[in-house]
């Protein structure tokens, strides 16, 4: 196996041209996006570099508690960007969301470390800081998904949602079919890159540990766990959030609170 291609500090110059392609487009269009892919370039950009000097030491220093802490930084960031990207967050909404991604993802990672692979130790840096940033990323999105949709869901169908209530039904029998949809909305990108993958999409972790030098059938099986992961973990922190989050929806007389849906102008 060859060695890997260094990119040059102009490679990365043109790459970034994309981004200000961009930028440019979201101008012309009114997107109002501009900002957001500014900044969101150059914070990739910086975190990445950090990270990176990180993991050497990390990796080489290979201690339970600084991987635990990594992990535990990861997911208050997953935590506080899945609440960014709600439009009408509602009172309790982080620690919701925080509970969410720690039992998604924590029933995930003991069953991939502990059932699935075995690594010894099961603190290996190498393997858990990636699959668990993978998991916990994607459960982020899914989580934001879940819960921007089913506020939405909820206040375009509050009138029927309300006669439902007046007829004797519970909140969720009132509001089950928006919660079904909402879940199904979290879901689609992991089922979507399940279809298309190997066909479509090239999973990054299959292609670097084949640029590595991994045996194609090595890659390939991580690849196929972390794939299962990933829809596991989403899929279970979705629907634990959504059954816990149409609650806050309801007074204890089973009244909606309207004055936590989407106003007008948002």
């Amino acid at each position: 196996m060859g060695e890997i291609q260094n990119i040059t500090i102009q490679g990365l110059l043109v790459a970034y041209s994309m981004i200000i392609v961009l930028i440019g487009l979201s101008y012309f269009a009114r997107l109002n996006l501009g900002k957001e892919w500014f900044i969101g370039s150059l914070r990739a950009l910086g975190q990445l570099y950090i990270v990176g000097i990180l993991l050497v030491y990390i990796f080489q220093a290979s201690r339970w508690y600084l991987i635990i802490a990594i992990l535990l930084g990861m997911l208050l960031v997953a935590t506080r960007t899945a609440i960014a990207r709600i439009r009408r967050p509602v009172p309790g909404l982080y620690l919701l969301t925080l509970s969410a991604l720690i039992v998604g993802s924590i029933i995930t990672l003991v069953l991939v470390t502990k059932a699935v692979v075995g690594w010894h130790p099961w603190y290996e840096p190498k393997y858990l800081i990636p699959i668990g940033g993978m998991i916990l990323g994607n459960s982020m999105n899914g989580v934001a998904l879940a819960a921007d949709r089913l506020i939405g869901e909820l206040t375009s169908n509050k009138e029927r949602i309300e006669a439902l209530l007046a007829l004797g039904a519970t909140p969720y029998q009132a509001c089950k079919t928006n919660i079904i949809r909402s879940a199904r909305a979290a879901m689609i990108p992991s089922i979507n890159n399940m279809m298309v993958m190997g066909m479509v999409f090239l999973p990054g972790m299959m292609s670097g540990q084949i640029i590595a030098g991994a045996p194609p059938e090595t890659a390939v099986r991580y690849q196929v766990i972390v794939v299962y992961a990933i829809t596991f973990s989403v899929a279970f922190s979705s629907l634990f959030l959504l059954h816990n989050l149409y609650r806050r929806f309801f007074t204890p007389a089973y009244q909606l609170r309207q004055e936590w849906l989407i106003h007008p102008d948002t």
